[in-house]
């Protein structure tokens, strides 16, 4: 991995990373977000998750992906594990909400640390063009924006909500959210097994191969996304109320955000088609005009409808973009639709 912009990629993490606890700190009072919101490790907190990201995808990309799904999936849940054991023999204090966080974000931090040293250290053994590492930070431009464009598309209704509701609509939306996130786990395995295979075939110009990958990731993530919504449609309240009472009543809540996970499972995997068959300037356009929708439905109808008319937002917004990105797959590689 370069050592150049891999110092470029951090210090661009870190600036964003403390910018975006600053806004938080700075609009705490009109937010109602957590009392004691501790906004330093938020920013630790994002700056280990940026990083994490960033060396596991470098590390699928030089086909080494069990590595790079167990850099991403397994060194962070095993060490927040390892940090809760330690607190609760210690007996260090109370495993509250602010604590957990806290936690969270070190976990995050510390591993994506350790990893990054690793890379520090190899990274000066390779010698790299500076046309190539021009290539490079031009294409990850790309992908800079498809990162900034989520993050802002999923959580401006979740300051919207702070803003006009209560601390009350912001937990519903943000514990909804949480539940039907459990099916990304499906798409993200999806995503990292398939997407270099993907990019491999398009270079060696296998185009049906490429449609058959395309397929049979398309149905693995609808029947994930509808078995994943059948769970909830009976057992919605069970699970539901491991966050306390309060939250029982919220199924169709629930299932609304299920069935928006199920849309952007799919339009971020054809993203994911274009990114990887050198259609990256399109799939950041649809990103834009998805950031534009997501910014309008949401600024008109969260005040109105709370957290139903978050979640309608972003299913509307995000259904539009899909409908575009699968219109323009089927007319690159001429599926059948009967």
């Amino acid at each position: 991995i370069p050592a150049e912009p891999l110092f470029r990629s951090l210090l661009c993490i870190t600036s964003v990373s403390i910018l975006f606890s600053l806004f938080l700190y700075l609009l705490e009072p009109q937010l109602n977000l957590i009392d004691g919101t501790p906004y330093l490790y938020i920013a630790f907190g994002i700056t280990g998750t940026s990083t994490l990201l960033y060396l596991s995808n470098y590390l699928i990309g030089k086909g080494r992906v069990v590595n790079g799904m167990v850099v991403a999936s397994l060194c962070q849940p095993a060490l927040l594990s390892i940090l809760l054991l330690i607190n609760q023999l210690v007996g260090i204090s109370d495993v509250t909400l602010t604590l957990l966080i806290q936690l969270y974000c070190l976990s995050f931090f510390c591993v994506s640390l350790v990893l990054f040293l690793t890379g520090v250290v190899k990274a000066k053994k390779y010698l790299v063009k500076k046309s190539d590492d021009n290539l490079i930070f031009s294409l990850s431009k790309v992908f800079f924006v498809t990162v900034i464009v989520d993050l802002i598309f999923l959580y401006f209704p979740f300051f919207l909500l702070g803003y006009y509701h209560s601390a009350t609509d912001v937990a519903y939306y943000s514990v909804c959210l949480r539940v039907a996130t459990l099916l990304a786990f499906v798409f993200t395995a999806v995503n990292k097994v398939f997407a270099p295979s993907i990019s491999l075939s398009y270079i060696n110009n296998e185009r049906e191969k490429i449609k058959n990958k395309i397929v049979s990731c398309l149905l693995i993530i609808i029947v994930s996304g509808f078995i994943f919504m059948f769970i909830c449609m009976f057992f919605s309240k069970n699970i539901l109320s491991f966050f306390g009472s309060g939250y029982v009543d919220l199924s169709e809540l629930l299932l609304l955000f299920v069935l928006f996970q199920i849309i952007a499972s799919l339009y971020f995997f054809i993203r994911t088609v274009f990114q990887m068959t050198e259609e990256e300037q399109f799939s950041k356009n649809l990103d834009l005009l998805l950031l534009i929708l997501g910014s309008g439905c949401s600024y008109f109808l969260v005040p109105e409808y709370g957290a139903y008319g978050a979640v309608i937002s972003l299913i509307s917004s995000l259904l539009l973009v899909l409908i575009l990105s699968a219109t323009r797959l089927v007319r690159i590689y001429g599926f059948r639709l009967v």
